[in-house]
């Protein structure tokens, strides 16, 4: 775990395998052998973060930063990997919520 800026603490946990981004052109599964495989992103962990002023925590997959960044994709409301656009500016401070 590390503390970041002195408020947030920040904790990775890499896994085995690669989480690849559902709109990469070619998939590394379908890839012809030899062939090289472009992804748009890929993410091989899950991040949690806990903001220590607010009392604040979230966590997710580390593919859905990519996600959010690249697609403005943040899974659907039903999905345990969602990450709530609101909590997670309110977690990280940031328009309305910046301090």
């Amino acid at each position: 775990m590390t503390l970041v800026g002195g408020r947030y603490q920040v904790d990775v946990t890499l896994t085995l395998g690669v989480q690849e981004c559902p709109w990469s052109p070619i998939r590394v599964g379908d890839a012809p052998e030899g062939e090289l495989v472009r992804l748009c992103g890929g993410g091989s962990g899950d991040w949690w973060i806990r903001n220590l002023a607010r009392r604040e925590e979230l966590d997710g997959p580390e593919l859905i930063e990519h996600l959010i960044g690249e697609h403005g994709f943040f899974e659907g409301r039903e999905s345990p990997y969602r990450v709530d656009p609101e909590r997670l500016a309110r977690l990280l401070e940031l328009g309305p919520f910046a301090r």
